[in-house]
């Protein structure tokens, strides 16, 4: 988990209210250090992410000066790419169809202010920072999968043919008994030793 862990959550809300309460919540919290940034538009909050390191998680309201959440919250997933940090949405109105688009835009979960607590908002963002780092290990894990397997790919086909032209007019001994392995010229002696009689001892 992220228990003793220091991570970085920028708070993308226009309400000072809002954003006070939201950094008390995060800097009660004992078992996480929470490094906390302020973004009051969704301006600030796009200018912010082209600087790193980039935010473990975002805390972002859903009305927004010119945008909705949802809407900022999609311009962020095209701008970070796999980098996007976890989110989760903050909003003053609960709404069934808020919180399935929120889920569907790539938000961890969503949290209502009337129903907001400290210990809430804690759990949430934490559950959220975790699901992110697993789901990146198993990306990493799925690509390295990937590349061996496209490597053990190339080293098959350029592997060389193990049947290898042998210079003409030499003859190497089929098995230890009769020759060992080394190169004979034909004779009539190689080639009786290693008549079918003997196929049973052949290498």
């Amino acid at each position: 988990g992220v228990q003793g862990m220091s991570l970085r959550v920028l708070l993308i809300d226009d309400s000072l209210a809002d954003q006070r309460a939201l950094r008390r919540a995060l800097e009660k919290d004992t078992g996480t250090k929470w490094d906390v940034e302020l973004a009051s538009s969704a301006e600030e909050a796009l200018e912010r992410m082209n600087r790193t390191p980039l935010p473990d998680a975002l805390v972002l309201d859903f009305h927004l000066p010119g945008i909705d959440g949802i809407g900022l919250l999609q311009k962020l997933r095209e701008h970070c790419g796999p980098e996007m940090p976890a989110v989760v949405l903050f909003t003053g109105s609960g709404n069934e169809r808020v919180a399935v688009d929120a889920m569907r835009a790539g938000a961890h979960d969503y949290l209502i202010k009337d129903g907001f607590s400290p210990e809430r908002l804690r759990h949430s963002l934490s559950n959220a920072v975790e699901s992110m780092r697993l789901a990146r290990e198993l990306e990493e894990r799925r690509r390295q999968t990937e590349r061996a397997e496209q490597a053990a790919r190339a080293a098959l086909a350029i592997r060389p043919d193990v049947t290898r032209r042998r210079p003409k007019g030499v003859v190497v001994s089929c098995c230890m008994c009769c020759h060992g392995t080394k190169p004979l010229r034909p004779s009539e002696d190689a080639v009786d030793s290693c008549q079918p009689e003997g196929l049973s001892r052949w290498c």
